[in-house]
C-alpha cells in the first residue's frame, strides 16, 4: 500500500546490532526476541498515515486510485477509478482488488491530474509468445 515512514528506533538499532559479527549467539537470541516485539507496524499509525494521504489527494470528496494486475495466463491490465475519499472506502476497494487477484497486483492512490490523463492498457503476454 505505502512505505512505512516511521520505523521504531529500537527496531532500527536491533537490526544494526544483529548485523555486527562480534555479537554473541546468546545476545543474538535476545535481540531477535526484541525485534519480534517491535517489528509490527502500529495499526493506528498506519490508519492515520492513510487518512493524511487521502486528505491530501482528495478532490470533491472523491479519491483517484490506480490498480495494475497480471493473471495466471500472463494477461496484464491496469485501470483507474474514483472512490469516496474515506479510509474505509479505500481499504474495501483495495481488499476487493487483492481478493480477486489471480496473480501479482498493485494498488495506489494517484492524483486527479493522473486520473484525467490515464489511458488504460491491456497486454496478453502468452498470446504474444505463441502468436495467437
Amino acid at each position: 500500500m505505502f512505505k512505512q515512514s516511521n520505523i521504531n528506533p529500537i527496531l532500527r538499532l536491533t537490526w544494526e546490532l544483529l548485523a555486527d559479527p562480534r555479537i554473541s549467539q546468546k545476545m543474538r537470541t535476545k535481540l531477535r526476541a526484541d525485534a519480534r516485539s517491535y517489528q509490527y507496524r502500529d495499526y493506528m499509525i498506519g490508519k492515520l498515515e492513510l487518512k493524511q494521504m487521502i486528505d491530501s489527494s482528495k478532490e470533491n470528496r472523491k479519491l483517484a486510485v490506480y490498480h495494475w494486475g497480471r493473471d495466471c495466463d500472463q494477461c496484464e491490465a491496469d485501470g483507474v477509478t474514483a472512490i469516496p475519499a474515506t479510509v474505509v472506502a479505500y481499504e474495501n476497494w483495495e481488499a476487493r482488488i487483492h481478493d480477486n487477484a489471480e496473480g501479482p497486483t498493485r494498488t495506489e492512490i494517484i492524483s486527479f491530474d493522473e486520473y484525467r490523463s490515464f489511458a488504460s492498457t491491456r497486454r496478453d503476454h502468452r498470446a504474444e509468445q505463441y502468436n495467437y
